[in-house]
């Protein structure tokens, strides 16, 4: 069938269904009727979408907020640890440069005393050198 006899055809009928049988297109309103529940789910999916999407931007200006102050709190005790490991270093140094100057006081008036006391600290360290030698 051609479309002049299905032309013929529909004179016969309605003036409505003239436009079925003819164009290519359904009738505006049974398009309004199959168009209905798609046009309801793409708006309710986009209302969906826009609250997943408010969602996630709350998560992740809260997961930045919580980087930022985990950050600031990482550096605060850093910065606390190395104070803490600057005062432990100078008291060391204090400790090292006394016990330096009573070793030279010492080795002054006793050689072999003052090297005697110096023995038991640097056995252990020359012990781990041989030892990493043998490796």
């Amino acid at each position: 069938m051609d479309i002049w006899t299905d032309l013929n055809l529909s004179l016969n009928l309605s003036s409505a269904h003239i436009f079925i049988l003819c164009l290519p297109l359904p009738p505006l309103l049974l398009c309004y009727w199959i168009d209905g529940p798609i046009t309801e789910w793409t708006r309710d999916n986009a209302i969906r979408l826009e609250e997943k999407e408010k969602k996630e931007r709350a998560m992740l200006s809260q997961i930045i907020e919580q980087a930022h102050e985990y950050k600031d709190e990482f550096y605060r005790k850093r910065v606390v640890t190395c104070h803490n490991n600057k005062l432990t270093n100078r008291e060391r140094e204090l400790l090292f440069v006394a016990n330096q100057n009573k070793f030279y006081d010492e080795a002054d008036k006793n050689y072999w005393m003052a090297i005697a006391e110096l023995l038991p600290n640097e056995v252990p360290t020359i012990e781990i050198r041989k030892v990493k030698k043998d490796k």
